[in-house]
């Protein structure tokens, strides 16, 4: 069974296996429609686990299946696709399938025994295309997220090691490391815990002994926070705020956003990982951040915290040689900024 685009005045145009295929007026779109209602690259369908996902690629009229507008859609047989003023539809055939029917025909065209014969559950669309209304989800979602309380219940018996030293104030935490007895593994649990930080994005810290690292370090303004919490003291600490700020000092923030509302009519970011969100940056929202630029973006999120080495992993994950080796994940508080994005206006 192949798989097709069927375009009412046009050629039916295949999809093959594996290959995305850019929907646009753009001359350089595989799928190239003519009409001003359509952005230059409006659409592309993309796959995903062997199946034809489409995404909406920030267009200025939307991408519609049926009557909902869609960011992402996962592509079933018969579904009828509007760009703009166009309409396609999508279907698995042998051959190539008819011209889908004229949308300008009445909507009451069907009889009553029609319209209740459908079972319940062929609308069944795993959430792909609910409407939200986001403002107050987004208030109930992103602003429950505490950082403060998770960091507590993370340190365990390392919070001696955060709240005890002063040094540990100082701009380099060279004096705490030996205050704290040389302990190599509380420098990498704090590293991981995002509580300190190296000053430069670009150092290697996996081929440094423990001594050095954490002079390489400083203090983050959570962990000033954190002790101040650690001693009793009431803290207040917008982490959200805080971190959408830095991260859009670079070239990534704004991909991030594409990313995260692309699966705003979905079931949410369960199924996000870093592997999924590189592959997204690199060949749809940001594939002109490849290479040296995305690698020190990434680089740079890892020090904001917005990425964190996996459980057990302590010097291999500062910095590694690929950002897909499982050494690295998403944070709490990365993906806490992802459902912001992904839920705001």
């Amino acid at each position: 069974m192949a798989n097709w685009l069927s375009i009412r005045g046009a050629a039916p145009f295949e999809i093959r296996d594996g290959v995305d295929v850019t929907i646009g007026r753009g001359q350089h779109c595989d799928l190239c429609l003519y009409s001003t209602m359509l952005s230059r690259e409006h659409a592309r369908v993309r796959w995903e686990n062997g199946r034809p996902v489409l995404f909406d690629l920030e267009s200025l009229n939307g991408t519609f299946v049926g009557l909902d507008r869609v960011a992402r859609h996962q592509l079933r047989d018969g579904d009828l696709i509007r760009l703009g003023d166009i309409t396609v539809q999508f279907r698995v055939c042998q051959g190539p399938p008819a011209e889908p029917p004229d949308e300008t025909a009445a909507p009451d065209a069907l009889a009553p025994d029609e319209e209740t014969a459908v079972a319940p559950d062929a609308f069944e669309t795993s959430n792909e295309t609910r409407i939200y209304s986001r403002t107050a989800v987004l208030h109930q979602k992103v602003f429950e997220y505490d950082e403060l309380a998770w960091l507590m219940g993370e340190l365990g018996t390392r919070a001696a090691a955060l709240l005890g030293p002063s040094s540990i104030e100082q701009p380099d935490l060279g004096a705490w490391f030996g205050e704290v007895g040389h302990d190599e593994a509380a420098v990498w649990e704090l590293l991981r815990l995002g509580v300190i930080r190296p000053r430069d994005a670009k150092s290697p810290l996996k081929v440094l002994p423990g001594r050095v690292v954490a002079a390489a370090c400083v203090m983050t303004k959570r962990a000033e926070k954190l002790r101040g919490a650690l001693a009793g003291q009431k803290a207040i600490w917008n982490e959200m705020a805080a971190l959408r700020y830095q991260v859009r000092q670079g070239p990534i923030f704004k991909p991030l956003r594409l990313v995260a509302r692309a699966y705003r009519p979905g079931r949410g970011l369960d199924e996000v990982t870093l592997e999924r969100l590189i592959y997204e940056l690199e060949n749809i929202y940001a594939p002109d951040l490849a290479g040296p630029v995305l690698d020190a973006e990434l680089r740079r999120l890892q020090v904001l915290g917005f990425l964190c080495p996996s459980p057990g992993r302590r010097a291999e994950a500062w910095f590694p040689a690929g950002w897909t080796d499982g050494t690295i994940q998403l944070a709490p508080r990365g993906r806490a900024m992802l459902e912001g994005f992904r839920l705001e206006e």
